[in-house]
């Protein structure tokens, strides 16, 4: 099932549509306005879904308990699960969630879940995000697991993550990793972003937009060890009005934000450089 911004669309409609589509291997319900927490013991009798794209909510972000009681239902067989802006959710969902029960998960979408601390006046939320030390240990848990690595990660906008949570993510899946979102991870380090280069051969998409200590040296090292790497643009970052896909038709490396690179950053035969200070490259 393949669906897209509908406001309508309440939890009557779900459960109609799960009795009469129990064997529904895909569902894409993105900026769905009425998403809640009450709808996913309905979700978790579509004990076939594939895919699961609960993205972009409506009004208000989903929570950890009932996402973990519904990956422990579903998660068996999910290749793709995307979870994107549910600002609420917390490293509980990826170590009780994911690491025991999505060992088939190919394709993880996670951005901008970061870590928040409201201020002292906010009694809507509580304490919530993804924290460096839990994305690390989830990727060094779900490799001891046995999960054999994914091809796309998207942790982009979780700016707090920086090179512990990299490193981990590297190590668990350099090997298979095609399309890889960091974008906004401010603070992490040159030597991190210099493994990609290193460790992830496959690598068609990067996102390391707004990675700010992303060197020329440490580019060089990017597009000499990415062989599969086809594009490179700079001005990445869409607008929230923008239609966004979940899997993109082509391979791209956004570098907004990354202010240490320069005119001088090095070119690759088959792969184009576009938007460094209004400098485009195409080879």
């Amino acid at each position: 099932m393949l669906r897209r911004q509908t406001p309508r669309f309440d939890k009557e409609c779900l459960e109609t549509m799960v009795k009469y589509c129990p064997n529904l291997k895909e569902l894409k319900m993105r900026e769905f306005g009425l998403l809640a927490d009450d709808w996913l013991p309905e979700i978790a009798k579509l004990k076939q879904l594939e895919l699961l794209d609960l993205s972009a909510p409506g009004t208000s972000s989903l929570t950890d308990e009932p996402v973990i009681a519904l990956l422990k239902e579903i998660g068996a067989e999910l290749d793709v699960l995307n979870l994107e802006d549910h600002i609420r959710l917390t490293d509980r969902v990826l170590l009780e969630g994911i690491v025991p029960h999505c060992l088939q998960v190919r394709r993880l979408i996670l951005a901008n879940v970061a870590d928040y601390t409201p201020p002292q006046e906010d009694e809507q939320y509580e304490k919530s995000g993804l924290t460096n030390d839990g994305v690390a240990k989830f990727f060094t848990e779900w490799k001891a697991s046995g999960h054999e690595g994914l091809f796309e990660a998207n942790f982009s906008m979780c700016h707090d993550l920086k090179e512990e949570a990299l490193n981990a993510m590297i190590s668990h899946s350099g090997a298979t990793i095609e399309n890889l979102n960091v974008k906004g991870w401010k603070t992490v380090s040159e030597d991190s972003l210099t493994e990609i280069g290193r460790k992830c051969p496959n690598l068609k998409d990067l996102n390391v937009g707004w990675c700010r200590l992303l060197t020329d040296f440490s580019m060089k090292e990017i597009l000499e060890g990415c062989d599969k790497l086809e594009r490179v643009k700079a001005w990445g970052q869409l607008s929230r009005q923008q239609p966004r896909k979940l899997f993109t038709d082509d391979a791209v490396l956004s570098l907004s934000g990354c202010n240490k690179l320069t005119d001088n950053v090095p070119r690759k035969k088959g792969c184009k450089v576009t938007g460094i200070e209004a400098h485009a490259i195409g080879v």
